[in-house]
C-alpha cells in the first residue's frame, strides 16, 4: 500500500493571537477588569454587563452604605434589629436643637457600632419643598472622612419623605 504525502494548510505565527499590548490596545478604556465591589442601591438592571448595576469604586461603596445605615430604622434588617440610626421618629421635629442632637447621637452609636472607619464631621438638618401636597421632604446632610482610604471631605445628602 502506497502512502501519499498529504500536505496541510501553513500558517504564519503573526496570525495567530495578540500580544499584550494588542490586546490592551484592542479594549475600551472604560471596560477594565475592575472588579465590583458590591451592589449599588436602589438595584437597577445593569446596561454595561453584569445582571445589577454595581460600584467599582470604594468611595462611592462607602457613600452608598452610609446612606443605607442612616435610612434605616431599628426593626428594619432581618437578623439585625438594632441596625440603623432609627431617625424616621425624630424626622416631623427635625431642625430643632433638641431634636438636632438626638439625631446625632444616635447616627454616632450606629456609626460607631457598623462603619466605625468613618469620622463624622458636620451635620445639618434641612427641608426642601415638595411637588406633592401631602409629602414633606425633610433631610439631613453629613460631611465624613475616611481616613484610612485617604478620602477627602464627602458629603451624604438623605431625604426622608414624610406624610403629612
Amino acid at each position: 500500500m502506497a502512502v501519499r504525502n498529504q500536505s496541510f494548510q501553513s500558517y504564519d505565527f503573526k496570525s495567530v493571537g495578540e500580544d499584550l499590548t494588542e490586546y490592551k490596545n484592542n479594549r475600551r478604556e472604560d471596560i477594565e477588569n475592575k472588579l465590583p465591589i458590591g451592589i449599588a442601591t436602589p438595584m437597577r438592571f445593569s446596561h454595561t454587563g453584569g445582571l445589577f448595576k454595581m460600584h467599582f469604586d470604594l468611595k462611592d461603596q462607602i457613600n452608598d452604605n452610609f446612606k443605607n445605615l442612616l435610612m434605616t430604622n431599628h426593626g428594619e434588617r432581618l437578623g439585625a434589629s438594632d441596625y440603623g440610626a432609627n431617625l424616621q421618629e425624630l424626622v416631623f421635629e427635625l431642625g430643632s436643637e433638641k431634636i438636632d442632637k438626638e439625631a446625632i447621637r444616635r447616627i454616632k452609636s450606629a456609626t460607631k457600632k457598623y462603619m466605625p472607619y468613618l469620622n463624622l464631621e458636620t451635620f445639618e438638618a434641612f427641608r426642601e419643598e415638595s411637588t406633592h401636597l401631602a409629602l414633606a421632604n425633610i433631610g439631613i446632610k453629613i460631611t465624613y472622612t475616611v481616613p484610612l482610604a485617604n478620602s477627602d471631605a464627602q458629603l451624604l445628602k438623605v431625604v426622608l419623605q414624610v406624610g403629612g
